[in-house]
Parts: structure tokens; C-alpha cells; sequence
């Protein structure tokens, strides 16, 4: 088993010529942070030899020997840490938000400053169960609008956000349209948004985007925890979300 893999592409050409003599399936056994298929240099090499599964944080289902009032899940969320340890909350997702930023976004993005970065990603939570709209993120972070759009892959790629893209019968329209943006854990937003306890979370301005959320991530682990691509949409009325 080989944790971490996004650190040695370079192990993985001779991987592939092991896993060329020998097809048998679960020999390698290869983890990392990151969405496979955007790891530089990974999907490219194994094209055709791997199959991908995505762990994101643990389901209801998976806490349900001990259920917790809403307020509380919303609060401590499901990362098994906190989740297990909710005394350990504050310290771990500061702890979880300081290593992602410094180690994680080097991986994926050459990103030149770190302040707007972290501007970037607390802005993103109050934008919550929101569109996705670089323009207006570029102009209050102080970036282009390109870099934006490339910080939000960045965030997608780590787990850390769901972007739900709109229904429409037209392909082609799905693609371009902005998808909706959720955090893939309620404890990363009432934290980035400095809620300062958990009923406040539920009943203050972010309740309804902090359950929204969790609705929408609960049905994406179930997509994921199948081994399957997640099929959902938000879909649009001339008289607002549905």
C-alpha cells in the first residue's frame, strides 16, 4: 500500500510495467488526498490499469449507532476526528485548514499568495449552497478572474467543496452554466464563518445552507460509497432554486 502517491509520480511508471506483468487486481493499493484523474502525471500513466474509489468524510449512516441532534452534526460535522472526538473540533479543523492550505494547494496550484488564497476559501463558505460566480470572486479577493476559476478546481479536487452542476436537457448547457458550490463537511463552513456554537449555527442565517449542504453531500457519499460517478443537479425556475 503507497499513502500519499501524489508525492512520487515518479514510482509510478515502474508501477505500471509491474501491474503489466501481473493483471491480478488488488495487488497495488495507492491513497491521496486528491482526486485521482487531476493528479498531474498519475491518471495519464495508469490510464486503463486502475480502478478509483473516493472516500469523502463519513455518512449518517456510518455515525448512526450514535446519533446526534442536527445542530451538533452540523457543528462537529463527519470527518471521522471530530466526528469520533467532538472535543477536538476546533483544534483539528484549524489544524486540517493550516496543512491544506500549505500543503495540499502547492501540490495542485501554483498559487502566489497564500492570503488570497485564504480569502478566497473563507469567501467561498458564506457562499455556501450559492452559484458559483468567479467574477465576483476575483473582484473581492483582488485576482483574475481565471485564477479564481482555477482555485475553485483546486478546492474540488481536495473534497473540500461539491460543485453541483444545473439540469438542463441540453449537454452542452450543464457544462457552461454555473454550478452551485457546497462544502463537502457543515463543520468547515460554520468554522470558516466563525459561528460561535452550534444552535447558533442551525437556527442563524446559515442554518438553511449549512442543512442544504448536508443534504447534497449525504446523497454525493452515497454515489461515491458505490463506486459510482455522482448523478445529481440543481435545477433552476424562472422563480428561483429547487
Amino acid at each position: 500500500m503507497l499513502d500519499e502517491i501524489q508525492y512520487i509520480p515518479e514510482i509510478l511508471q515502474h508501477i505500471k510495467i509491474r501491474i503489466d506483468r501481473n493483471r491480478n487486481p488488488g495487488i497495488w493499493v495507492m491513497t491521496g488526498p486528491q482526486q485521482f484523474h487531476l493528479m498531474k502525471n498519475i491518471s495519464e500513466t495508469l490510464a486503463g490499469r486502475i480502478a478509483v474509489l473516493e472516500l469523502l468524510p463519513f455518512s449518517l449512516a456510518e455515525t448512526s449507532d450514535n446519533p446526534l441532534p442536527l445542530d451538533q452534526i452540523l457543528w462537529t460535522g463527519l470527518y471521522p476526528e471530530p466526528a469520533c472526538f467532538p472535543e477536538k473540533r476546533d483544534l483539528w479543523l484549524k489544524s486540517y485548514i493550516q496543512t491544506y492550505l500549505e500543503r495540499d494547494v502547492r501540490q495542485l496550484e501554483a498559487v502566489r499568495s497564500f492570503r488570497a488564497f485564504e480569502m478566497f476559501v473563507s469567501l467561498c463558505a458564506t457562499r455556501h449552497a450559492q452559484e458559483f460566480h468567479p467574477a465576483s470572486l476575483s473582484r473581492e479577493c483582488g485576482v483574475s478572474q481565471p485564477t479564481t476559476r482555477a482555485w475553485g478546481k483546486v478546492l474540488e479536487a481536495g473534497f473540500t467543496v461539491i460543485m453541483l452542476p444545473p439540469f438542463f436537457k441540453n449537454y452542452g448547457k450543464r457544462l457552461i452554466k454555473s454550478p452551485k458550490l457546497y462544502f463537502s463537511d457543515p463543520a468547515l463552513v460554520a468554522y470558516l464563518t466563525r459561528q460561535p456554537a452550534a444552535e447558533a449555527a442551525l437556527k442563524g442565517s446559515t442554518g438553511g445552507a449549512l442543512f442544504e449542504g448536508l443534504i447534497i453531500s449525504e446523497a454525493w457519499k452515497t454515489f461515491c460509497n458505490l463506486g459510482r460517478k455522482p448523478t445529481a443537479y440543481f435545477w433552476r425556475s424562472q422563480g428561483g432554486w429547487k
